[in-house]
């Protein structure tokens, strides 16, 4: 069992198997920051990661402004966050400091044996395995996507206080 180094707040782990390759158009951009793009004028579809300070985001599918363009979001979530913008959504929504950089095939980060709080792809950030966290945990989830919706959840929990096996 390996142990997680830093998990006061949170402790999101993604795994996926596959990542998005390079997109192949070259006019929308690979990174971007906080406002509303289009996606596929602005921004080109996949996974996307930043690592500053986010306060909301999410993909929309319309900009009526009205509650059901939302098709996923999220609020404060702990850095690194990740994302995955699909072809079908209309446009991207970003709040806060963070710099949205695509997740291409150069990305190959030394899988890490513990963590803290954010959001982690398994078998590229992490290596895969059993963790356990050293203090407390307000929230973890393991996911099957990127996308946001909850279809994305296999499991997820708001553990008692103290310790956490993830």
């Amino acid at each position: 069992m390996q142990m997680v180094s830093r998990s006061y707040l949170c402790v999101v782990v993604i795994g996926l198997a596959i990542i998005v390759g390079v997109p192949s158009s070259s006019q929308a951009a690979m990174s971007f920051g906080p406002g509303t793009h289009l996606v596929g004028t602005d921004i080109e579809a996949g996974i996307y990661r930043a690592e500053d300070k986010i306060t909301y985001f999410a993909r929309l599918s319309g900009l009526t402004g009205e509650l059901s363009d939302i098709i996923a979001n999220s609020a404060s979530p702990p850095p690194p966050v990740l994302v995955e913008i699909k072809p079908t959504d209309v446009a991207f929504e970003s709040k806060g400091l963070g710099q949205w950089n695509m997740i291409d095939d150069l990305y190959q980060p030394d899988p890490r044996t513990s963590f803290g709080c954010g959001w982690w792809l398994v078998g590229i950030d992490i290596v895969p395995g059993t963790y356990r966290a050293e203090g407390p945990v307000s929230y973890f989830a393991r996911l099957s996507g990127l996308g946001g919706e909850l279809q994305d959840i296999i499991i997820n929990a708001l553990p008692p206080l103290g310790l956490a096996n993830v």
